[in-house]
């Protein structure tokens, strides 16, 4: 079972719905996890202070249709709103995806069966999830980086999809878009307290699939 709506906290709290106390939970720990200024991402910092964050669950399995829901209503508000820099968080309940192993192949299953992924796209363009023909850029996060700070953001898995507006003007293979992520980087290191995973790589090049950084594995393992 899953929301059908995107909603903002406060729009959560005021809906008189029957939200689930753990979504609620989770939705609080991200955003305080996002109003610490040492967070690295200056993206996700932004749309936290601009209330640009919209808000649904999945209460159990991760699937196609329960994705799909989430991603559909998310892109019905921006259309109507003309919202297009907005984020959309996934929260993730119960302990079924305490496996971090079974969360990647039930995510995975879900994205790559509602990918839209252009075939006819041009060679020096990166491999990523695109949804009704946009480009996101996924990070899924949890408790289960237990070496990585920067992606346990809740007690509860969360899976953020970012359309490829909000990085409009940083895009990767620019000038701007190098210095942000350089930034960022060094945030990142500093706020985890160790070196970039090795799949990361320079800030100046675009990888070959934008899919190897959804999820990367923790810092120590092999």
């Amino acid at each position: 079972m899953s929301t059908m709506k995107n909603l903002t906290l406060n729009e959560l709290n005021e809906s008189g719905e029957n939200i689930p106390e753990w979504h609620e939970r989770a939705c609080s720990q991200l955003l305080e996890t996002l109003s610490n200024p040492e967070f690295p991402c200056f993206f996700g910092v932004s749309a936290k202070k601009n209330i640009k964050l919209r808000f649904f669950y999945i209460e159990k399995q991760v699937t196609k249709c329960a994705v799909e829901s989430g991603l559909k209503a998310f892109n019905n508000f921006r259309s109507l709103e003309c919202k297009s820099d907005y984020n959309l968080a996934i929260t993730l309940g119960g302990d079924i995806y305490s496996d971090r192993d079974r969360l990647k192949d039930d995510l995975w299953s879900a994205l790559e069966a509602l990918d839209t992924f252009p075939k006819k796209q041009v060679a020096s363009s990166s491999k990523e999830f695109f949804f009704e023909g946009e480009p996101y850029f996924v990070l899924v996060t949890g408790p289960f980086y237990k070496n990585t700070p920067s992606r346990f953001l809740s007690d509860f898995p969360i899976v953020l999809f970012q359309p490829r507006e909000v990085f409009q003007g940083y895009e990767a293979g620019t000038k701007s878009g190098t210095i942000a992520r350089k930034k960022i980087r060094d945030r990142v290191v500093k706020f985890d307290g160790s070196p970039l995973h090795s799949i990361v790589g320079p800030p100046d090049e675009k990888p070959e699939s934008w899919w190897d950084y959804y999820f990367i594995p923790d810092k120590q393992d092999v």
